[in-house]
């Protein structure tokens, strides 16, 4: 017992200088992960629906609601959990015309860039539709349509963490 207790104190320095070595890396690795989680991402969508005696409001938004900014990676319009562009539609605005029918309206369409930074609370416009309806029975036609619609926005944090928003899982 003396011989290991002789060991342990001809080599005391190393041993705290080990230990010192073992406690900086563990403060870094756990330095590193909060690190990672205070720029954390958190994309989000939002949709509106408003109706008064003849018109019709249907907003769909996404927002960077996280601490982070998010790297926009891919993202795709969706109609029944199918990529838009593989429908007999082909395109986002000629399923909208479709829906429509020829009402008077106004629409505009939003874009995310592939490798587009959002910034913390940046609010990107998708798809916004103002049209004249006659009744209650056509803003719930065109709302039923429109809700087929969704949004699957692949993305990262600084750090190249992954994430997915997929509207349909929400």
């Amino acid at each position: 017992m003396s011989y290991i207790w002789n060991i342990v104190g001809n080599n005391m320095e190393a041993i705290v200088a080990v230990c010192a070595l073992l406690l900086t890396i563990y403060q870094f690795i756990s330095s590193h992960k909060h690190n990672k989680l205070s720029v954390t991402p958190y994309i989000a969508n939002y949709s509106e629906t408003t109706e008064n005696d003849n018109n019709a409001v249907f907003s769909f938004e996404v927002a960077n609601n996280g601490i982070g900014p998010a790297k926009i990676k891919t993202w795709e319009v969706c109609l029944n959990k199918e990529n838009i562009e593989k429908s007999k539609f082909s395109s986002l605005e000629n399923y909208v015309n479709y829906v429509l029918a020829g009402r008077k309206s106004s629409v505009s369409f939003g874009h995310l860039q592939k490798g587009h930074l959002m910034s913390i609370g940046e609010v990107k416009n998708v798809l916004k539709v103002t049209a004249d309806i006659n009744n209650k029975k056509e803003f719930i036609e065109i709302k039923e349509e429109l809700n087929k619609l969704g949004l699957i926005v692949k993305y990262q944090s600084i750090y190249g963490d992954e994430y997915t928003l997929d509207t349909h899982n929400s």
